[in-house]
């Protein structure tokens, strides 16, 4: 099997509307090492004529070759949020207690899946108790979610599976005891409600990156937070581990800031959900991204104006020669101070531009932010 390398670019065109293309799945036969997979992008992107200097971040999974590649690309890497909570959530699936109802919900539900007649019964036991008709669904091992939502179905038809074993002498045995119940009722309470992040952030039809910040303290504040008093040691000790794990995804200072930024610069939520010291650093980093803005536009006038007076004067002797370079001088001076009032002047005028931003009201989430 010959391996690729697909490679997606998301971006805003000119009429401000968020665009998304596949530039290919890229035939990958050397060895997948960062080195060779950054030179692999490089050439992608000037097939297309695009410049790397123009892409911002990119976003993989957490293979360390992949951080090897964006350290050789000097770029930013950010790791795949549906990436991040199904390594997070299988982490708690590896509580032994939670291991362990899995494995035997899984076995329930085979019994029904490889056998027609167990259907057909479970079927007919739906229509008696009046129960929805819904089958079993067998989970995937590599996709949380299968099992997120194996167990909640299970769950939901347990009176009519346990109808159906209880006539059946030889597979009576395979439906879960109580306590076991209660461990999937207690981890159903933990998983499900996640089952609905990973779709929302899959989509490319909208921007996702500034939506982390906020997901993250969803989590933390609603969806896995510990109520005392009421949830089990086990649904405790779930969402601690998955709540940690993917924390320590995200706990670099550098990942911080950008992921602020992205939020920050987002109307749907500007500072709500920044802190006020980071909200400080986001504008400090706006205000640098500025500064260099500047210096490189100056540098590359003076250049000009001054290849502009070289070429006007056109002196050929010493004495011009004497003068043309203090002319040179004089405008490099003059371009300097220049540079220093229009680098204040624009510093200043972002700063109010920003104060503006955040006093006005945040748009609604059903308005499209590049509209705005």
């Amino acid at each position: 099997m010959e391996p690729y390398m697909s490679l997606t670019v998301h971006f805003i065109d000119q009429d401000w509307k968020l665009k998304s293309i596949n530039l290919g799945a890229i035939p990958f036969n050397d060895d997948h090492t960062g080195v060779n997979m950054a030179e692999e992008i490089k050439v992608t992107l000037q097939k297309w004529n695009l410049k790397l200097d123009d892409v911002i971040s990119g976003t993989t999974d957490n293979a360390s070759n992949n951080s090897t590649m964006f350290t050789a690309l000097q770029k930013q890497q950010l790791s795949c949020f549906g990436h991040n909570l199904d390594l997070a959530v299988n982490e708690g699936l590896k509580i032994d207690t939670v291991s362990r109802a899995v494995r035997l919900v899984r076995v329930a539900v085979d019994t029904f899946t490889r056998s027609w007649k167990k259907s057909r019964d479970l079927n007919i036991k739906q229509k008696e108790l009046n129960f929805p008709e819904h089958k079993l669904i067998h989970d995937v091992a590599t996709r949380w979610g299968s099992t997120a939502n194996m167990i909640h179905r299970f769950l939901e038809q347990q009176q009519p599976v346990n109808s159906v074993l209880f006539t059946d002498r030889k597979h009576w045995h395979v439906m879960p005891d109580t306590a076991i119940i209660r461990c999937l009722e207690q981890t159903d309470n933990v998983l499900f409600p996640l089952s609905k992040l990973t779709d929302t952030f899959s989509g490319d039809q909208y921007v996702t990156v500034s939506a982390l910040v906020p997901v993250l303290e969803y989590l933390s504040g609603t969806l896995l937070k510990i109520k005392e008093g009421d949830d089990s040691s086990l649904e405790i000790n779930l969402k601690k581990t998955i709540l940690k794990s993917i924390q320590k995804r995200y706990e670099s200072e550098k990942i911080k800031l950008f992921l602020s930024i992205c939020t920050y610069l987002d109307p749907w939520y500007k500072s709500s959900y920044v802190s006020d010291e980071m909200v400080v650093k986001v504008k400090d980093h706006l205000l640098s991204i500025l500064d260099e803005e500047i210096q490189v536009q100056e540098i590359i006038d003076v250049e000009e104006k001054m290849n502009e007076e070289s070429d006007k004067v056109g002196l050929s002797n010493s004495n011009s020669n004497v003068c043309g370079s203090l002319t040179s001088i004089l405008l490099q001076i003059e371009k300097k101070k220049k540079i220093q009032k229009t680098e204040l002047t624009d510093r200043e005028k972002l700063k109010r531009e920003l104060h503006l931003y955040e006093d006005s009201e945040n748009i609604s989430s059903t308005e499209d932010p590049l509209a705005w």
